[in-house]
């Protein structure tokens, strides 16, 4: 007649119910007793008569909710099945709480912290089994709120979790959650939802109970945010030759891709907007970046291929498409003015509009091939359905037409990225042999041999009728007579086998490093040969002490020589010690430069005749300096000089002469290398030389070629002051009034005026001063060192110009200082300025 709780933790009494004097749960009545899943209700059965207690979750106290033979409950709380003695069964509806949702959704709350969500209508035995699902919170916190969101995904909160859950595939997550104001959730991934919150993005997948990933970002468009899961067996690493984890032969492998726990692990890629122009690319699963790009216009679109997720398209603001590959690092634009663009459901295949093309790429591994279609208005879906996939373009607004797209061509794509290279062939065997089906067979051969499905590979590379497909031929015989040794039946676990495979991919390190594992040392030896690699065979035997080296190189200089490969037969030589047999080799390949270089490298006794040949051949090819440097070392004073000079190396001429006291010789080299630069326009540096060479007159001359006012204008002063103050030369002159243009443009009278002065150009400086109307100091110009007669013919002149312009006061100003009245007076008469006339008559 005594029902007691108990606390488990530490034994503390959590409640206490006495029936005895209970006509039905009175003493020796109480029959049995049971738990709903949850464990936060339970049921204690009497005589007719059940009792339910229920424990409150925040005070952890037991109260009487208001007792038989037999009591069950439903897996979801839901329901509690009682049986009595009599055989009679009675099922009860146990509900917390019910809500109706919107008017289509049933929330029965059978706990604090279990609800049950249910579409009404629909019956519990219902084989629609999306139209019901528990939610439960791990933690026994009392859920608050439940959202629903596209007849499909559910969204629960409870103080310190959220809960998330999809019908369709019945998967449910519970992670720790705060701050449940402000989030906003995206629902366009089936596998995944993705929750924004104080500029943070988070990626949950349903069915973990983990935050796999999270960005910051501020772009929370779902045309910004792109994510997708990719089995193991599709990503790239499941291909790695260097685990040498090579698949099983056959159309087993190429089917059914990996087994056991690789098949369940998933590469998660989301691509988001670091910023305005940049776009990153993230494995969330293994928390690492996989691309930065960064692009020279806004982003406004982005999507990550549905099959690998190796591929990215976005568009920007200028409606620019492009495509990232992320295997390869690598953009490549596709197409302007794209104004709709999108993957093919359950494809690759990309479908995209420039204004009035459609234009489609079935295989996006060759973006160059694209199937262009004329249409007459906008695209505005993509529908796959019933073995058809159409684009549906509105040509007006009432008139939507169909364009269908090559169902094999989308098939192909689909198995090539999936990894069913058998129906990927099966597709091209009925298409005829054209460019974009060359480039189909061309990727699926690619593909095949990187899986090592060497049957594919091969009927592949057969179709395209190169000779490829007789090595894959040779391989797979190999391995099939490896294979009878061995307890692999395929035999491409043999290491020779594995080697060959990797030298047909073009990857000789892996090749290498399995021969030498498997102690085949001789056959890493002879495979660099056959692909005349000799170089690396040679340091592959040296490295590991093969006892035919010298063998090798005597066969690998014969080679070279036969194939008058002259050079590398000299590098060799060097390499070995033999200098002067590497000059000879490098001069006879006519390589100077590096036969010159053995001399500079490797001083020793070289006899003069070699050394003279080396020159010559230098001097031949344009090498002057080096010519120089070599007649130089062989104590030619005058032909290292002439070389140098040749050549243009005039900071070696100098320091040669410098050495051995030819100082005469120096002025005349800073001239020649400052009229060097002056031809090659290095008009600053040409300054400096002809100063040291004494030559002021052409540092002048450069400085104002180079438009170094100040420093011509220092040098002239520097001329004047040596005495030379009539300068005769008529270049010279003309610099100067050059320089007298300048200064007279910056309005620096004074100097423009000492430079028209020098150069002898008065009438110029006379004119400065009229047009800046400075007409005492062009007077004081002008009687200092004009005759009266020349004055009055250039203010007469002056005058009338500026009569013929319209500038009747300037005009009269000159005619008084030249003191021609009457031109003056003619002036306004033919004005009919009777006014002004008058003026001169009184």
């Amino acid at each position: 007649h005594l029902v007691r709780f108990f606390d488990c933790d530490n034994g503390r009494e959590t409640g206490a119910f006495d029936y005895s004097g209970h006509p039905s749960l009175g003493r020796g009545q109480l029959g049995c007793c049971a738990f709903n899943p949850p464990g936060d209700t339970l049921a204690v059965g009497g005589l007719g008569t059940v009792a339910l207690f229920s424990c409150n979750p925040n005070s952890q106290e037991w109260s009487e909710l208001h007792s038989l033979t037999c009591l069950t409950w439903r897996p979801d709380g839901a329901k509690l099945y009682v049986g009595n003695v009599a055989g009679g069964l009675d099922q009860f509806d146990i509900c917390w709480k019910r809500i109706l949702y919107r008017g289509e959704w049933e929330l029965l709350y059978t706990s604090p912290s279990q609800v049950t969500v249910k579409r009404i209508g629909v019956a519990d035995n219902s084989a629609q089994s999306s139209t019901a699902i528990v939610f439960k919170s791990t933690t026994g916190d009392e859920i608050t709120k439940v959202d629903i969101h596209n007849d499909q995904f559910i969204v629960a909160f409870t103080r310190d979790t959220l809960l998330l859950g999809n019908m369709d595939s019945n998967k449910l997550s519970e992670v720790p959650w705060s701050n449940h104001i402000r989030t906003k959730f995206f629902f366009d991934n089936p596998d995944a939802v993705m929750a924004f919150k104080s500029g943070e993005l988070l990626l949950i997948e349903y069915g973990e109970d983990d935050v796999m990933g999270c960005a910051r970002t501020e772009y929370v468009s779902p045309h910004l945010i792109s994510y997708r899961s990719v089995p193991a067996h599709l990503t790239s690493s499941s291909h790695s030759w260097h685990t040498h984890n090579l698949r099983t032969l056959g159309e087993t492998a190429s089917d059914s891709g990996l087994s056991g726990k690789d098949r369940h692990d998933k590469m998660m890629v989301m691509a988001f907007l670091f910023d305005a122009n940049t776009i990153r690319v993230n494995d969330v699963r293994q928390a690492k970046s996989l691309a930065t790009i960064e692009h020279d216009c806004k982003v406004d679109w982005l999507s990550l291929n549905p099959g690998t997720a190796h591929r990215l398209l976005f568009r920007d603001k200028r409606y620019r498409l492009y495509l990232y590959d992320l295997q390869q690092q690598q953009k490549t634009a596709l197409l302007p003015y794209c104004n709709y663009v999108n993957w093919v459901p359950d494809s690759d295949v990309v479908v995209a509009q420039s204004r009035d093309e459609l234009c489609v790429w079935y295989s996006i591994a060759t973006p160059d091939r694209i199937t262009k279609h004329i249409i007459k208005g906008d695209i505005e879906d993509i529908i796959r359905a019933n073995g058809r996939t159409v684009v549906l373009v509105d040509e007006s607004p009432s008139n939507q037409v169909e364009y269908e797209l090559d169902e094999a061509l989308i098939n192909f794509s689909a198995s090539l990225e999936r990894g069913h290279f058998a129906m990927a062939v099966d597709v091209l065997e009925y298409l005829p042999l054209g460019p974009e089906t060359t480039g189909m067979w061309r990727q699926l051969g690619s593909v095949a041999l990187d899986a090592t499905c060497l049957p594919v590979a091969e009927r592949c590379y057969a179709a395209l009728e190169t000779l490829f497909y007789r090595e894959l031929r040779k391989v797979q015989r190999l391995a099939r007579s490896c294979g009878e040794d061995a307890e692999d039946e395929s035999g491409l676990n043999h290491p020779t086998v594995m080697a060959r495979i990797a030298v047909l991919k073009n990857q000789f390190s892996i090749a290498e490093e399995i021969y030498i594992e498997s102690g085949h040392l001789a056959d890493a030896i002879r495979m660099y040969q056959e692909i005349h690699k000799y170089d690396e065979a040679i340091q592959l035997a040296e490295r590991h002490g093969y006892p035919d080296v010298m063998r090798l190189k005597t066969e690998y200089l014969q080679w070279l020589l036969e194939t008058h490969q002259e050079d590398s037969a000299g590098e060799l030589h060097e390499r070995e010690g033999n200098f002067e047999k590497a000059i000879a080799l490098y001069l006879k390949s006519g390589m100077a430069a590096r036969a010159a270089a053995v001399v500079a490298k490797h001083p020793m006794n070289y006899p003069q005749e070699l050394l003279q040949k080396i020159a010559s051949s230098l001097k031949a090819v344009g090498c002057e300096s080096k010519a120089g440097e070599l007649y130089e070392k062989m104590g030619m004073l005058q032909p290292a000089m002439d070389s140098y000079r040749r050549g243009h190396a005039y900071n070696q001429a100098i320091e040669l002469a410098g050495r051995h006291r030819q100082f005469a010789a120096v002025p005349m080299l800073h001239e020649e290398w400052g009229d060097h630069l002056v031809s090659n326009r290095h008009y600053e540096s040409a300054i400096d030389h002809f100063s040291q060479a004494n030559k002021p007159q052409k540092a002048i001359h450069a400085a104002v070629q180079g438009r170094q006012w100040a420093r011509a204008e220092h040098l002239l002063a520097e001329l004047e002051a040596t005495g030379q103050d009539s300068i005769t030369d008529p270049d010279l002159r003309q610099l100067e009034e050059k320089l007298g243009d300048h200064f007279s443009s910056l309005k620096q009278h004074q100097k423009a005026e000492r430079c028209f002065l020098s150069a002898g150009a008065i009438q110029k400086c006379v004119q400065m001063y009229v047009n800046a109307q400075e007409h005492d100091q062009a007077s004081r110009i002008a009687k200092t060192h004009m005759s009266q007669r020349d004055r009055i013919e250039l203010y007469t002149g002056m005058a009338e110009n500026l009569e013929c312009e319209g500038k009747t006061a300037q005009a009269e100003e000159l005619y008084i200082v030249a003191a021609e009245y009457d031109m003056a007076i003619e002036m306004y008469r033919k004005m009919e300025d009777h006014l002004s006339m008058m003026r001169y008559r009184v």
